[in-house]
């Protein structure tokens, strides 16, 4: 049966976690070169994972450039990466946004539309340790 005290309640929390996610999205623009801005589109979200072997909500941060070219609108760049921590968790210091935040070289590559170095050395990793 519908709720509306529980309705309200529950619009109260989403309205909360916007808030907070909000907050890191500016702490994370913050952190990007001012010159690798240009044409960003930067997305925080919250993520609840059902797998034992990772934590139960992270936030992810996805970073998209649009075209430099004025009547193309599709996306060159792109670049994702996580923290394994709730909003809140992350909220509590800017350090913990600095600390998994990707290198400039990594932000670079992204742009372009090309991996970083480092993302290519692990997913080389992670192939070669599941071949075993």
């Amino acid at each position: 049966m519908f709720d509306p005290n529980q309705y309200s309640k529950r619009k109260e929390q989403e309205r909360e976690t916007r808030k907070k996610l909000n907050t890191i999205k500016q702490w994370c623009l913050e952190l990007i070169p001012s010159e690798l801005r240009e044409g960003l589109s930067l997305d925080v979200q919250e993520m609840k994972c059902g797998d034992p072997n990772c934590s139960p909500i992270d936030t992810i941060v996805t970073m998209l450039w649009a075209s430099h070219l004025k009547d193309d609108k599709s996306p060159t760049g792109r670049g994702r990466w996580g923290m394994p921590l709730a909003p809140e968790e992350v909220l509590e210091s800017k350090d913990i946004v600095k600390h998994y935040f990707p290198g400039e070289a990594a932000i670079r590559a992204w742009r372009k539309g090309e991996q970083s170095s480092e993302q290519l050395s692990r997913r080389d990793y992670a192939r070669n340790m599941a071949i075993r």
